[in-house]
């Protein structure tokens, strides 16, 4: 909740919502990072992202972190193409 409150602000209840009623749930993106999975599928859904890089280093806090594993870029486009279709 920290992290949702933290990254959106009076978004993260919506977010919130979002995870849970999605085939996200609370899955993250990868155990070392607060990210959920449905973070990505949201700003994939409904904040317009087009792009995955988007997602990683405007719109999540994954890009934070500095340079990304391939696993974790590969992990996050798998969900952003699922959210997308």
């Amino acid at each position: 909740m920290r992290h949702l409150g933290t990254w959106y602000g009076t978004e993260a209840p919506a977010v919130l919502r979002y995870a849970r009623m999605s085939r996200w749930r609370d899955e993250r993106v990868v155990s070392s990072a607060p990210v959920l999975s449905a973070e990505v599928a949201y700003a994939r859904e409904h904040a317009m992202a087009m792009t995955i890089d988007d997602v990683i280093y405007r719109r999540t806090a994954l890009g934070g972190a500095g340079r990304l594993s391939d696993a974790v870029t590969s992990r996050a486009a798998e969900i952003f193409e699922k959210a997308g279709s």
